[in-house]
């Protein structure tokens, strides 16, 4: 790698300016200092991977109080941390405020590292390289020389562990439906450091702002102080140019009252209370002046195409903007949110190559670094069409929750608020990760072979650094494990903060809204509800970021062994080699990609690239949130579960050209998946695993009682002894069955549930063009799988709509999960937990419709004295063939529209019966779907595990005869005889018709049968099965019969249907109908 000599310079003015700040000027010499924590299990660990001397050095964890005083100065005091933290690590070191990252490095470096590999660590400034870069040369000392004079100011700025969080802002900030962020970490109060001190006593010199110094609302009110305290002398607030002779202090006054929307009350309320004096109102606009001007300044450097840095500097800007203007309005709180969003300290640890790496970096894990550039060139418009009030209105909108944000929380906080979905999601993160372990050993075993190889046949040494080896998958684990409490401590502030590190698979524009005049009663109780409605969010960020904060370390400790392992097969010895491996784990920014890849990698958080840019647009729409609820986790779920297969990216990587870790994990995860799909396909083809639910409607009917999709199948209590196999030569169980569901368990839950459908689709087909055709079986089984999913439930209602073009099908999640004033329910998915609990059973609204009758169709007008009718065919008679069909006007598709809506809110609703616009789901047997999986009255331990971790437990019954001859009769003529008809005698029939018509036909009504008496459907099913004559009868016969059998209890049914009084309308429609077929006009 090329080494460019002015970062090399930066580095070194970097090491100047830490001396001079008072860091320690020489590395600690006493190797007790260290935390020694190797023992017995550390002493094996290291017979395989000798990289464990060096983890085991200092301690584990990043966020005990160190141990190290008096290092910096009395002005400036820095602290250590026991151990250098990852990204994900930063904001959980002790004192956040004072820590020193080169300090830390000073400190730590003689524990881990030999005296030759200190003297090496201070020659490359305190810093190291990544995986597969090279290594510093001697160029730094003729960098160092041609750019001696190179000014510090320009090269030092950090980023802190604040910087990283407050970038999630952009995701929240700025854009059409941005709020205020939540409170700042309240036991992370930053140091007020000699520099914003200096920056005030400059203010008072008449000196200019520098608003890199701005962290908090306190830092705010400061400069307001300061300033205010000038204008308490006009003379010498103009002769330090802060008011012009043609302004006078009441103008100003005036000017600021206008430009943030001050009334006359307010100003006079705040300032009797003993708030901002009427100087400091003044001066509050000179700076929010000022502000402007740097926001202008920015925007134009932006939109001339200045890189990440600079669109950083405008983003963290406008949250000064804001919180000025916040803290002018006396909204102390909300201009603390502000100005946490986007906080960056200056205590020169990172240059300004750095910065600009770690901006990019951070900029694009919001997803939305394209935003801050149309941010740049709006704020140019308005500014140039409205002034100063359009920029300040333009800042401070950016922090006011907009109603579609509102909703849009509210409605994905209902999708989440279920507890299964915090479960799913917890062990889905634990169960990928192990899943992983098996991938790195077979990929470290392809590894260690093709480096063997390549040793015998002579094709020496160095060979690239970024491999895989065995006991990567021993040095993850225990990663893992000593990153433990670490991850705890990052779970707790992500959860009372609700800032993530980095990304997150929410898919959200912000965590914390806030509300205008939060101040306020009402403001106040809106910001307590939006923490409330927030806790899903809070769960699950509490959870990946526990999750991440492992990942990292595991991947660190990998690539310590990399690099300790390119360094020994490159001719180096042991101790250099722990050297090295040394360095990196005192430099982890060296890693920092790779560190962040992998964390995402895990949660499911990767970046989708263009797609995902897209996609977060179509989100931010007024419906597309709806539509598409999240893109990330259930993309990156597809993608991670087809790196197991041949068709995806993982093919491409066995050639090699991605590189040798990309070759070697490709062999890991191809074989792992062969290895899988091979098992799970056997346990497929024997019936112990379940895939999705059948194509075919008479498919359907004929699985056994309790058959659920993605579910593994085991014997059930009451199962016969002696009986091994699950099923008889017919396909039926030969016992009581029990189903234990692991779909929504992503990856590995996608894994199982497209190999299982691929299976039985290709094998229970009877398309012979399809049987064995496992490519097209497979497709349709991952297409079907993800879209069964509940976080693409939007998507599955989209492709409904277009197949028939029903509105209702399109509106079908958002009506789910509203409330009765139409408003989302951010509850939803928990409400429908515990109706579920009490009433498990199935139900679909009664789509209730108006007939034609006959009066309809003979409405005419006069017309010439001749007759128009309303509703006529083509040559002008009337057209009786309408009676008895649903009416369609438009009024009437809107009524059903809506009647729809309300009968999809009431559904598993707190405030309503459900079964009021809902009708019960039956099955060809009259059964009700649904009244056999577990509610609390018939399985209440089994109901509640169910409900909380969404692992669905269903016992099936042993099959009667009529059950059993049925699915018999289906194995053999792939026919089912048994139907719920949609229509009787052509007349259509709505959902809740069907469904009553069922309820009486199969459950109430009696049929008389000679030999047996009056019997009701199911009963007349096991008498005719069981006789003597139907045994003798071919299955054709047997089919004929049992289908009149059906039609004759359908009748029966019917005729009692049409009596009850709220069916009053069809029976006029079946008897004018049957009255037109006599008389010959239909």
């Amino acid at each position: 790698m090329a080494v460019n000599p002015q970062d090399l310079a930066e580095e070194q003015t970097q090491r100047a300016e830490i001396d001079a700040a008072g860091a320690p000027t020489e590395f600690a010499t006493d190797p007790s200092q260290g935390v020694q924590v190797a023992g017995l299990g550390s002493e094996f660990m290291q017979l395989f991977a000798p990289v464990v001397k060096i983890i085991d050095s200092v301690d584990s964890s990043v966020s005990k109080p160190s141990a190290a005083s008096g290092l910096g100065t009395k002005q400036s005091p820095v602290g250590v941390a026991p151990r250098v933290p990852t990204g994900q690590e930063r904001g959980l070191v002790d004192q956040p405020g004072m820590y020193s990252e080169a300090a830390t490095k000073r400190e730590l470096a003689p524990q881990i590292l030999s005296a030759e590999g200190v003297e090496k660590f201070k020659d490359r400034g305190m810093s190291t390289f990544g995986i597969g870069e090279e290594a510093p040369t001697d160029v730094l000392k003729d960098a160092q020389s041609a750019l001696g004079e190179q000014s510090a100011e320009d090269l030092a700025i950090d980023v802190n562990k604040q910087a990283k969080q407050a970038l999630q802002a952009d995701k929240r900030g700025f854009n059409a439906e941005t709020a205020v962020i939540n409170e700042t970490i309240a036991d992370e109060v930053l140091l007020r450091t000699s520099q914003k001190e200096q920056n005030i006593k400059s203010l008072e010199d008449g000196g200019d702002f520098n608003f890199d110094y701005v962290d908090t609302e306190d830092d705010v009110k400061a400069m307001i102080t300061a300033v205010g305290e000038i204008y308490k002398d006009e003379t010498v607030a103009r002769k330090r140019g802060y008011i012009s002779n043609k302004d006078t202090k009441q103008d100003a006054f005036l000017k600021l009252q206008d430009e943030i929307g001050f009334t006359d009350r307010l100003l006079s309320r705040r300032i009797g209370e003993g708030g901002l004096t009427a100087d400091e109102f003044v001066a509050g606009r000179e700076l929010l002046v000022r502000s402007a001007v740097k926001l202008e300044d920015l925007a134009k450097q932006i939109k001339n195409g200045a890189g990440a840095d600079v669109r950083l500097k405008f983003r963290r800007q406008l949250a000064i903007h804001s919180g000025i203007q916040l803290q002018l309005k006396g909204a102390q709180t909300e201009a603390a949110r502000a100005l946490q969003s986007f906080k960056i300290e200056v205590s020169g640890e990172l240059n300004a190559q750095q910065f600009g790496a770690e901006a990019k970096r951070l900029l694009a894990d919001s997803g939305q670094d394209d935003v801050t550039d149309q941010l740049a060139d709006r704020l140019l418009r308005v500014g140039k069409e409205g002034g100063m009030k359009a920029i300040n209105d333009f800042a401070n909108s950016g922090y006011y929750a907009k109603t579609k944000q509102m909703v849009h929380e509210a409605f994905l906080a209902g999708l989440l608020s279920s507890p299964s979905t915090q479960f799913k999601n917890i062990f889905s993160n634990a169960t990928f990760m192990l899943f992983q372990l098996p991938t790195e050993i077979f990929a470290g075993v392809f590894g260690s072979v093709v480096r063997a190889g390549r040793n015998q046949l002579g094709m020496r040494y160095p060979i690239a650094e970024d491999q895989i080896y065995i006991e990567d998958a021993m040095l993850r684990v225990k990663g893992w494990n000593d990153a433990f409490g670490d991850a705890m401590k990052a779970a707790s502030i992500a959860w009372r903060t609700e800032l993530p590190a980095g990304s997150s698979k929410l898919d959200i524009d912000q965590y914390q809204p806030g509300f205008k005049d939060a101040e306020s009663m009402l403001g106040k109780s809106l910001d307590q509800l939006g923490k409330r409605v927030r806790i899903p969010f809070r769960l699950l960020l509490a959870a990946d970021e526990f999750t991440k904060t492992i990942s990292q370390r595991g991947e660190l400790y990998t690539a310590l062994n990399k690099r300790y392992q390119h360094t020994i097969r490159n001719g180096g010895s042991k101790q250099e080699a722990l050297d090295e491996a040394g360095m990196l784990m005192l430099d982890t920014r060296a890693v920092a990609d790779e560190l962040d890849v992998k964390a995402k990698f895990d949660t499911l958080q990767s970046d989708l690239g263009m797609f995902g840019k897209v996609m977060g647009k179509f989100q931010r729409t007024l419906l597309g949130r709806f539509i598409v609820p999240f893109v990330t986790a259930p993309t990156n779920a597809l993608l991670r579960t087809m790196e197991y297969t041949p068709f995806s990216k993982s093919a491409y990587d066995l050639s090699g050209r991605n590189g040798p870790r990309a070759q070697q994990l490709a062999v890991g995860r191809l074989s792992l998946g062969a290895g899988t799909t091979w098992k799970i396909s056997q346990y497929a083809m024997d019936g112990r695993i379940t895939g999705g639910m059948p194509e075919t409607e008479k498919q359907r009917e004929a699985l056994p009682p309790g058959w659920q999709p993605y579910s593994f199948v085991l014997k059930g209590d009451g199962w016969p002894e002696g009986v091994d196999d699950l099923y008889d030569v017919y396909g039926r169980p030969n016992g009581p069955l029990r189903y234990v569901s692991f779909s929504g368990y992503e990856p590995i839950g996608g894994i199982l549930a497209i190999t299982a459908d691929t299976v039985q689709r290709a094998n229970k087909t009877k398309d012979p063009e399809l049987q064995k055709n496992y490519f097209h079986a497979g497709f349709v089984a991952t297409l079907e799988y993800y879209k069964e999913l509940p976080m693409l439930q939007g998507i599955a209602d989209v492709v409904a709509f277009l197949e028939g073009y029903d509105a209702g099908k399109l509106a079908r999640s958002y009506a789910e999960s509203a409330t009765p004033t139409g408003l989302p329910n951010p509850l939803s998915s928990l409400q429908r937990m515990f109706q579920r609990l009490a009433d498990p059973t199935k139900v679909k609204e009664r789509e209730d419709f108006e007939y034609y009758t006959l009066e309809d169709v003979l409405q005419f007008q006069e017309q010439d004295g001749r007759r128009i009718y309303k509703y006529a065919k083509t040559d002008g008679s009337p057209n009786y063939n309408l009676v008895g069909t649903p009416k369609t006007e438009w009024y009437n598709s809107f009524i059903s529209f809506a009647k729809e809506m309300d009968a999809l809110q009431s559904k598993d609703s707190f405030f309503r019966d459900e079964r009021d616009r809902n009708a019960v789901m039956y099955d060809t047997l009259g059964e009700v779907v649904g009244e056999e999986d577990v509610s609390f009255a018939n399985s209440p331990g089994a109901a509640i595990f169910s409900a909380l971790t969404g692992i669905r437990i269903k016992d099936g019954d042993a099959l009667q005869n009529y059950e059993k001859e049925l699915i018999r009769l289906h194995d053999m003529t792939y026919q089912w005889p048994l139907t719920n008809p949609e229509k009787f005698n052509n007349i259509t029939l709505s959902y809740g018709t069907q469904s009553d018509l069922i309820r009486l036909a199969k459950n109430k009504v009696k049929v008389y049968r000679s030999g047996y008496g009056s019997l009701t459907f199911r009963q007349t099913l096991e008498a005719v099965t069981q006789s003597k004559t139907y045994k003798k009868l071919p299955d054709k016969a047997r089919i004929a019969q049992l289908r009149s059998i059906n039609k004759q209890f359908i009748d029966q049914g019917f005729k009692v249907l049409v009596e009850m009084p709220q069916y009053a309308d069809l029976a006029r429609a079946y008897s004018e109908v049957e009255r037109l077929k006599k008389e010959g006009r239909r």
